[in-house]
Order: C-alpha cells, then sequence, then structure tokens
C-alpha cells in the first residue's frame, strides 16, 4: 500500500494518465457518471425534498407516556441542593472566546488518541 503522502507516486500516476489517453476517458467518465442522480447537487436537494414531503405526510403518532427524564449523575448532583449552585458560581470560568469552552476541545489528549483519529481518517 502506498503512503498518502507520496509525491512521487503521485507524479508517476499523473505521468501515466498523460500517456494513457484511454485510461483517462475512462476515469474521467467514471467520475462524470458518479455525480449523477443523488450525487449530484440537484439529486441532493431532490432527495432531501423527497424526505421532507415523506415526514410531513405521514400520520402523527402520539406516544401514550413521556419518556423518562435522564437521571444527572455529574458530580454536583450528589451534593445537597443548597450546595449546588454555590458551587457553579464558585467554579465558573470566564473563556476568551467561544472556541476555548467545552465542548469543543481541550487540548488534552495522549498520542494514542491522536493515533486513532488518525487511523479513523484514513492518514
Amino acid at each position: 500500500m502506498r503512503r498518502r503522502r507520496d509525491v512521487a507516486a503521485a507524479a508517476d500516476a499523473v505521468a501515466r494518465l498523460d500517456r494513457d489517453r484511454a485510461l483517462l476517458r475512462r476515469l474521467s467518465d467514471a467520475a462524470r457518471a458518479s455525480q449523477t442522480r443523488i450525487r449530484s447537487h440537484e439529486g441532493a436537494l431532490d432527495a432531501w425534498a423527497e424526505a421532507f414531503e415523506f415526514a410531513l405526510d405521514a400520520p402523527q403518532r402520539r406516544g401514550s407516556a413521556l419518556p423518562r427524564a435522564p437521571r444527572d449523575r455529574g458530580r454536583l448532583a450528589a451534593l445537597p441542593d443548597a450546595l449546588t449552585e454555590p458551587v457553579r458560581r464558585a467554579r465558573r470560568i470566564v473563556h476568551a472566546d467561544a472556541g476555548d469552552e467545552w465542548p469543543h476541545w481541550s487540548g488534552n489528549a495522549d498520542e494514542a488518541l491522536f493515533e486513532e483519529l488518525r487511523r479513523f481518517g484514513g492518514r
């Protein structure tokens, strides 16, 4: 398997397409064909419109009971009610901008997490 950052391999592939015009034509035709129907801009818009129309036309359904409210399992929930809000106020952090606050990114991660993310992303 070739590495994704193999510039020489990429240059070889481009040179091969330059030499083999039939291959270039087949790849171009396949790329063009792959962007039709639902994979085209118009096709995707039509599919979304169809899905929304289907949802709007479906009969309404109502449950017979309310779902259970989720139970707060955080550390503050273990405190007596009289202490919860004062602790929240004492812990309040002023952030420089919206990107600094949770859940965006804490910056705390080990190399294993980064490697897992790279593998997931195919890099």
